[in-house]
């Protein structure tokens, strides 16, 4: 769908952007879409975003020349990270280092699935094509960018250079800028070993003979470029003739653009001999040169037939290639996976920002709740005040009247007035006084309250303990129970013993002692009873003197 009327634009503005949401929000056939020059502007940019987030299903989006500038750009590149898209122009925006550097947030952060961006004629300086290589190298799904007719200098395409790192980037457009010979030399540097660029357009950058030699040693040991724009430098001859002599050195090759520099018959003549060593240049444009017809011809014949060859050679090549593209099988299932694991965190990120949209949407609804209700307040405290406004208009005049017939009651009344006024300021006094009064005892009740769970945390813990201390007095007075009636019963022993060693000494000689029976049964129960040892332990302790019985009883 494109929004264009032949060569005049319409200007939709961010009144349609609303429009184009809902529409957004309900698609679910829509996968490409053009507003290119339609003024959407920062505030249309905005709505525009807030229904791109939400939709699945757009592949393709031309925005260029909206005029979106760095808060347009910054609303849009958070939306997608939510999108699905994987083509997006943004050309003619006015872009500049805020913008640019939000888009590269965004694309070194792996959420994203674009695989083509366009920047051209916007505003990237140094600092913004810095932080564009570090999000290059970050990222492993971008295929194009086009960054031409931008401010990128010399200094800048230096920062910029170490994004071509990345293992994904197959086409850099940077025509139109001022990257000069320091420029076209660092790019040429790290494309010595990048095999994934196949096309790369440096034409109208002054580039000179220096910019020119290192691009041609790059030549020689890349393999992967296979079209190469020089196009309006200012190549000279030492420059094109180390660019022919490269050509006998690189087989992937396919097109090179040489039109309007500074090249001579040195260079043409060189140039034939690179072709008759080289087969596989098919396209090849010196135009605008100061080249002599007879190496023009020569350059054309030979192009030519390095046309005819590589379209016969088509088939072996394909199966070359077939082969090449088998080896990249695994490469690819590993890619593949990349790319589902990116969807599945992708999906579960907008289902938090669906989530976090709905509780948003619920914050605002109550939010309007509140607001309402305000405003319910806000005029009955303005109908109150109009009443009252009323009743104070209606007591002025009945006191202008009094104040013309009665001068002394009005004097009169006034006082009362202005002794009123003195109560009402004292009464309100009193009650700011007394809402301190109210508070503070809050807060010392909450203190109360606090303190007193603690008490009570700490009454629960002397309760446990002092049944545990409760539970160890009853054991002990369990023991001490028994060991009173070992004491009984080794008493009784002792006694008997005593009183049948009386018996003994008190009958005479020779004759059994009385009660000899009588003392042998208890001694006897006492020797057959399990507590015999006991009891006699007891009988022993009896017999020591009282003062250290009396201590052991102590103790």
């Amino acid at each position: 769908l494109g929004i264009l009327s032949g060569g005049n634009r319409n200007r939709v503005g961010s009144k349609v952007a609303g429009v184009m949401k809902d529409m957004l929000l309900c698609n679910s056939a829509l996968t490409s879409l053009s507003l290119y020059g339609n003024g959407l502007g920062v505030e249309g940019s905005a709505e525009f975003a807030s229904g791109l987030e939400q939709n699945t299903v757009l592949k393709s989006l031309d925005l260029g020349l909206n005029g979106l500038k760095d808060d347009g750009t910054w609303t849009l590149a958070g939306a997608l990270e939510r999108a699905a898209l994987e083509t997006l122009n943004l050309a003619n925006n006015g872009i500049g280092t805020k913008g640019v550097k939000r888009i590269a947030q965004v694309l070194s952060s792996g959420k994203l699935l674009l695989q083509s961006l366009d920047l051209s004629s916007n505003k990237v300086t140094e600092k913004a094509a810095s932080v564009l290589g570090d999000a290059l190298a970050q990222n492993s799904l971008l295929q194009t960018l086009h960054l031409d007719r931008n401010e990128i200098t010399q200094e800048a395409c230096v920062a910029f250079s170490h994004g071509m790192l990345s293992r994904s980037l197959s086409v850099l457009t940077l025509s139109v800028n001022g990257i000069r010979d320091g420029g076209a030399g660092a790019l040429a540097k790290v494309l010595r070993r990048n095999t994934a660029l196949t096309r790369l357009d440096l034409s109208s950058n002054q580039i000179g003979d220096v910019g020119a030699t290192q691009v041609a040693n790059m030549l020689i040991h890349n393999s992967g470029i296979s079209t190469l724009s020089l196009a309006d430098n200012t190549v000279g001859d030492a420059g094109g003739v180390l660019l022919s002599n490269a050509l006998l050195q690189n087989e992937t090759l396919r097109s090179l653009n040489l039109r309007g520099n500074q090249l001579h018959d040195v260079t043409g003549s060189a140039m034939v001999a690179g072709l008759r060593g080289n087969t596989g240049l098919t396209e090849l444009d010196v135009s605008w040169n100061d080249i002599n017809y007879s190496n023009f011809r020569s350059i054309e014949k030979l192009i030519q037939e390095h046309a005819a060859a590589y379209r016969q050679g088509a088939v072996p090549r394909l199966k070359k290639e077939l082969q090449r593209l088998k080896k990249e099988e695994p490469k690819l299932a590993i890619r593949e996976a990349e790319l589902a694991e990116v969807s599945e965190e992708r999906d579960g990120y907008l289902a938090e920002c669906r989530k976090l949209q709905a509780d948003y949407d619920r914050t605002l609804v109550e939010e309007a709740q509140k607001l309402e209700e305000c405003e319910a307040a806000k005029a009955e405290a303005k109908a109150e005040y109009e009443q009252r406004s009323a009743e104070h208009k209606v007591v002025k005049e009945e006191f202008e009247a009094l104040e013309k017939g009665k001068g002394k009651e009005l004097a009169e009344q006034q006082k009362k007035t202005d002794r009123g006024a003195v109560d009402l300021g004292r009464m309100s006094s009193e009650i700011e006084g007394l809402e301190q009064e109210i508070a503070k005892v809050l807060e010392e009740q909450a203190e109360e309250e606090a303190q007193h769970e603690l008490q009570v945390a700490e009454l629960r813990q002397q309760c446990e303990e002092q049944e545990k201390i409760l539970i160890e007095l009853r054991q002990k007075h369990a023991e001490l129970d028994y060991l009173k009636e070992e004491a009984n019963i080794a008493a009784e022993a002792a006694a008997a013993e005593a009183e049948a060693k009386e018996a003994k000494a008190a009958a005479p000689i020779g004759s059994p002692p009385p009660g000899a029976g009588a003392a042998a049964k208890p001694a006897a129960a006492a020797a057959g009873s399990k507590n015999a040892p006991v009891l006699a332990g007891k009988a022993v302790a009896a017999a020591k003197p009282p003062a250290q019985a009396a201590a052991k009883k102590k103790k």
